[in-house]
C-alpha cells in the first residue's frame, strides 16, 4: 500500500519515486519503483537490482552516473 500510495503521490508532482534501501556493507542505495518486484503481498527488493541502484550521488546528480550491464 505505501508503494502504491508513493507512486500516485509523485504522478501528482511530475517527480520519479524512488526507494532507499540500507544494503549491508554499501550503505543507502536508491532504486526505481519499476526495480521492485509485486508479490502478493505487495512489493520485493530484487536483490539483482543491487548493482543498478544509485548512492546518494548519483541521485542528487552530484557525479557521473555508471552505466547499466
Amino acid at each position: 500500500r505505501d508503494v502504491v500510495d508513493l507512486i500516485k503521490f509523485s504522478e501528482q508532482f511530475g517527480a520519479e519515486p524512488y526507494i532507499a534501501v540500507k544494503i549491508k556493507g554499501l550503505g543507502w542505495r536508491f532504486l526505481k519503483i519499476e526495480q521492485l518486484v509485486k508479490t502478493k503481498r505487495g512489493f520485493k527488493i530484487d536483490e539483482s537490482n543491487f548493482h543498478s541502484a544509485l548512492d546518494f550521488d548519483e541521485l542528487m546528480g552530484l557525479k557521473q552516473l555508471r552505466l547499466s550491464h
